[in-house]
C-alpha cells in the first residue's frame, strides 16, 4: 500500500547533474518533475523547500494550467486573424 502523506524525495537528475523533485497532484494522480539547480547547493535545497511549500500550500495540487483548451470555432477566429 502507497505512503500516501509522504514528502517528495530531494535528488539527482543523472542526466542535467541537478537537484531534482517529482510532485503528484492529489486530484489527477499527474506527474511533474521540477528541476531545482546545481544538485546539493544552498540554492537547490531552498529551491526544493520553496517547491514543496507551494504545492502544500496548493492542497498538493499542480499549479500547471496546461495549453488552453480551445473549441474548434475559437481556433479558426485566432487562425483567420
Amino acid at each position: 500500500m502507497a505512503r500516501r502523506n509522504q514528502v517528495p524525495a530531494y535528488r539527482l537528475h543523472r542526466q542535467s547533474g541537478q537537484a531534482v523533485v517529482t510532485l503528484n497532484d492529489s486530484v489527477t494522480g499527474a506527474r511533474k518533475d521540477r528541476l531545482l539547480g546545481p544538485y546539493e547547493t544552498a540554492n537547490s535545497r531552498a529551491e526544493y523547500g520553496r517547491v514543496i511549500a507551494h504545492w502544500e500550500a496548493r492542497g498538493r495540487q499542480l499549479d500547471d494550467a496546461g495549453p488552453a483548451e480551445l473549441t474548434v470555432a475559437e481556433q479558426l477566429v485566432l487562425f483567420l486573424r
